[in-house]
């Protein structure tokens, strides 16, 4: 009985970390002619990369430029959006666009050009990634 809890036990730690995982994968806070958004402007980006083997519906994941407030922006529900383009699936990667439109895709701030650090946070309030750059 003991060797049946605990290999349950062991599957369940397993699936938590070997599961999906998004991460701040590529970020571009000066954005000036590489990558036009869909309002037609060069904003900074960040790029999200599930490296894990699941997928990952990322609108239950917030970005934070600030420590204190883990929780600065969430992906909004866009009903004009097919639910599917929230998912972030194995292997594939899906750019957010800070700009301070607060909409799907786009963050309500914008990078500092400076540098600056970025979180990654769930909605149990885990940083699930950090990501420091410098100036650019």
């Amino acid at each position: 009985m003991r060797r049946i809890i605990f290999l349950s036990i062991l599957l369940f730690v397993n699936y938590l970390f070997c599961g999906a995982s998004v991460i701040i994968n590529e970020i571009m806070p000066k954005n000036i002619s590489f990558h036009i958004n869909s309002n037609f402007n060069f904003e900074g980006w960040i790029e999200l990369y599930n490296n894990g083997n699941e997928d990952v519906d990322i609108s239950t994941l917030f970005v934070s430029d600030d420590a204190k407030n883990p929780f600065k922006w969430q992906m909004p529900y866009d009903s004009t959006l097919n639910v599917s383009e929230y998912i972030l699936t194995p292997h594939s990667y899906k750019i957010i666009y800070m700009d301070k439109l607060d909409q799907a895709f786009h963050a309500n701030f914008k990078l500092e050009a400076d540098g600056g650090t970025l979180y990654l946070t769930t909605a149990e309030g885990a940083v699930s990634d950090k990501f420091t750059y410098k100036e650019s």
